[in-house]
Parts: structure tokens; C-alpha cells; sequence
């Protein structure tokens, strides 16, 4: 008995003690800070200017109002609870102008301005930017390169609205790739710059660099004709009329001929599709960027570039189709822009060694084995697909994935509110 009413009193005080603990713990709510909201919903803060004199909205009332804030549901981008900027004004007058809104990140802003297509899973600040309408300096970066008095840089003085020249002389580069493409607003060269943009702050940009500078008939008639060097070289289409894109045979046999090319189509804006085989067979490509117009890549478009490592797609892209880069089997790496609303059947089928693929939140549909006998070695959060948005987003995806179901395996998607298994983008062996 006594031993009994022992263990009735361990037990009673185990319980108190839990319930304390639990309570405790409640209390001060030890959850990470990026844990989702609840209730499904994030605030984003709109805030007038970097300092909180110098601008604000004009409602009426004795001072400006600096900052608004707005709940939204938990994975939507925020973009129709933008407040209105019509009465947003600066308090250094006329000649300030709004830039954007810029995310804080600590104590300073994102270098980017905000492109409202990112889903919001969490608490954040948007800062209005403001320029003026003076002259201001643009900082031409050589990249590598020097000017003939052994500087990196030149800077030239732009009064506002004239379209940006650079310097007369333009930088030299000694070791290759050393052919002066075009000038670029980031040091990666991932975004063009505009010399006709209006300036309202001081800005650098930078030097695009590769061994060979075409049209795109130049492209053609050079290697329809002759065979490119057996070395790794880079390629910069400056321009091109087509609205379509293909390499005739006779040219990609060419071509196949060298080490490793890689092959820039940025600059070719008007370039809208790649056709039907247009670069299929092209075994020696490595890294392609496709042009920042392009909106479809029709069937087999790449199919058997074998040696392809790298695609850069562009923000236009809208459609893949069916077998579109089927046997690219160096591909190990995948990132589709959001934007992109359908992927057309095998369109990534047969890659061997696939392990990301990143898929927009934009996506509306996915056909059937569409990662046909890829992700080989799939493993349960090894090979992934990551996906931009939230499990609620992920399933409303119109996917063709409902028939018999033998010889697949789920595949690993990986989210914005965590990780799931599912048949809905499943890869099909012929076990």
C-alpha cells in the first residue's frame, strides 16, 4: 500500500510538472520566427522612404504617414495589396522620383527591386527607393579586363534623360575569353543593360567578355563553313531577325567538331520559339542562354545535346514541349523561371544523373512522364523537385498523372511549407 501510494505521488507530480513545462514553454514560445504564421497570413510592411522624414503619404491629416502595413494569405505574392503611390510624395520636392520598392535586408536594401512573383511566407519590409534628376556618374566595370592607362574602370557623368555612351576606348582583355561583347548591369552578366534607361542615381556596369562575337547569319555562314577550334569556346549572338530558332545539320556537324561551346542567345530579344529540332543533335553545346523574348521550345528541341550542362532560361518562357531536352544526360540541374505555365510530355525524360529540378509556382500543368526514366538514383530527399509555392498551390496543378500506376515511383517535392511524396510528377520505369 505504501509503496502504491508512492507511485500514485511520483506519477501526480510527473503530471504537474509536464503540465508546468508545457505551459512555460507556451508562454514564451520558443518557435523559430520563420515557423509559419498562423491563422495563414503575413504582414508586409510598405515604408515611404530609408529615413522617416524623407517622404510620406499624404492622407489628408498634419504630418505624412511613413509606413502601411497589410496582412496577406500565407504563399501569395502581395502584388493587389500594394498601397497606392499617387500620394507618396518626397520631401526634397519634384526632383525625387520614386525607383521602386526595394526589400530591407538588416540595415541596408536589396540591390534588386522587388518583383511581387515571389510567394510570401513570412513577415517583411518594402522600402520605397528615391532618385532625383541630376546629372550622376555611370561606372563602366572592364570585368577583367583594363584600359589603356591600366585602370579597371572609366566613369562618365550623364545628365538626366540622355542615352548612356561609354567610353570612346573601350577596355582590352589578354587572356580569353577577350572579345568585348556588350556592357551588363551585374558582374555574372545576367542582366542586359539599358544605355536609354533614365538615370537617377549613380550606377556600375560591367563588361560581357567571350572569344567570339556574330549576328546569327554570321553564326551560320562561319560554321557552315569551316569547323570551330578543338577547345572549349564561348559564343555571343549580338542579334538576330528570326522570330525562330534551328541550326541546320550541315552546321551543327560543324560545330560538333570542337570541345565544349558555349553558346549566348540573350541578346537575340526577337527570337520567340525554338522549332522542332531546332538544336537537336548538337552534342558539343555545354551551356546555352536562351533568348530573353523566348517563349516556347517546341518538341525535341534540345533532344540529345548530350554534353549540355547549363541552361539559363529567360522570365518570358511560357511553354516546354513534349521530349524537349529528352537524352540531355549531362544535365544535372534544372531551373525553370516562374512564369512558365505548362511542361509537355518527356520534356526531361531519360537523364540518368538529374538530382533539382526547380519548378515555378506559375506552373499550370504537367503531362505524363515528364521525368521519364531520370532521377535514377532517386532517393527520398536526395533528388529533388523543388517547388515554388505551397502544398495547396502544388495541388491544384493540372497534371495528366491519373492512369495505371505500375512501375513508377513518387517523386521527393520539396516546398515552401516543407516536403511531401507524390505520384503527381512521377517517374515511370519499365520494371
Amino acid at each position: 500500500m505504501i509503496k502504491q501510494r508512492i507511485n500514485f505521488v511520483r506519477m501526480a507530480v510527473a503530471v504537474i510538472t509536464a503540465a508546468a513545462v508545457c505551459a512555460f514553454t507556451t508562454a514564451c514560445n520558443f518557435g523559430n520566427s520563420d515557423d509559419k504564421p498562423k491563422e495563414d497570413m503575413v504582414e508586409v510592411t510598405f515604408v515611404a522612404g530609408w529615413t522617416y522624414d524623407e517622404a510620406g503619404w499624404d492622407e489628408g491629416g498634419p504630418d505624412l504617414e511613413w509606413k502601411k502595413t497589410v496582412r496577406i494569405p500565407f504563399g501569395s505574392n502581395g502584388y493587389d495589396k500594394k498601397p497606392g503611390t499617387e500620394n507618396l510624395i518626397n520631401n526634397g520636392g519634384d526632383a525625387y522620383k520614386q525607383l521602386g520598392w526595394y526589400k530591407q535586408e538588416g540595415d541596408h536594401l536589396a540591390e534588386y527591386e522587388y518583383p511581387f512573383t515571389i510567394p510570401i511566407v513570412r513577415n517583411i519590409t518594402l522600402v520605397m527607393k528615391w532618385g532625383n534628376e541630376g546629372p550622376h556618374n555611370v561606372t563602366f566595370n572592364a570585368n577583367g579586363g583594363k584600359w589603356a592607362d591600366g585602370k579597371d574602370t572609366q566613369t562618365v557623368n550623364v545628365p538626366f534623360g540622355q542615352t548612356i555612351t561609354p567610353p570612346a576606348q573601350s577596355p582590352t582583355k589578354g587572356d580569353k575569353p577577350n572579345v568585348l561583347c556588350d556592357w551588363y548591369s551585374d558582374p555574372e552578366c545576367t542582366r542586359v543593360f539599358d544605355p536609354t534607361q533614365k538615370l537617377y542615381s549613380d550606377i556600375t556596369v560591367y563588361a560581357c567578355w567571350a572569344d567570339y562575337k556574330f549576328t546569327w547569319q554570321e553564326f551560320l555562314q562561319k560554321y557552315g563553313a569551316e569547323t570551330p577550334p578543338q577547345a572549349e569556346i564561348s559564343i555571343y549572338i549580338e542579334d538576330a531577325a528570326e522570330t525562330i530558332l534551328s541550326i541546320p545539320d550541315d552546321v551543327k556537324q560543324n560545330l560538333n567538331t570542337s570541345g565544349s561551346i558555349t553558346l549566348d542567345l540573350r541578346k537575340a530579344s526577337a527570337v520567340t520559339e525554338i522549332i522542332v529540332n531546332g538544336f537537336k543533335d548538337f552534342g558539343t553545346l555545354n551551356t546555352v542562354k536562351l533568348p530573353l523574348g523566348l517563349q516556347k521550345i517546341n518538341s525535341f528541341g534540345f533532344n540529345n545535346c548530350g554534353a549540355l550542362k547549363n541552361i539559363v532560361f529567360p522570365s518570358s518562357l511560357k511553354e516546354i514541349g513534349a521530349s524537349a531536352f529528352l537524352d540531355c544526360d549531362s544535365l544535372v540541374e534544372v531551373d525553370i523561371p516562374e512564369g512558365c505555365v505548362y511542361i509537355a510530355n518527356r520534356a526531361f525524360a531519360g537523364i540518368d544523373g538529374l538530382r533539382y529540378v526547380y519548378l515555378p509556382s506559375t506552373i499550370k500543368r504537367v503531362d505524363r512522364f515528364v521525368f521519364f526514366e531520370s532521377f535514377i538514383n532517386f532517393q527520398d530527399e536526395g533528388d529533388l523537385i523543388i517547388y515554388n509555392g505551397t502544398k495547396s498551390m502544388f495541388d491544384t496543378i493540372n497534371s495528366e498523372n491519373t492512369e495505371d500506376k505500375g512501375g513508377e515511383k513518387e517523386v521527393g517535392v520539396k516546398h515552401l511549407e516543407g516536403y511531401l511524396k507524390t505520384d503527381k510528377l512521377y517517374i515511370h520505369y519499365d520494371d
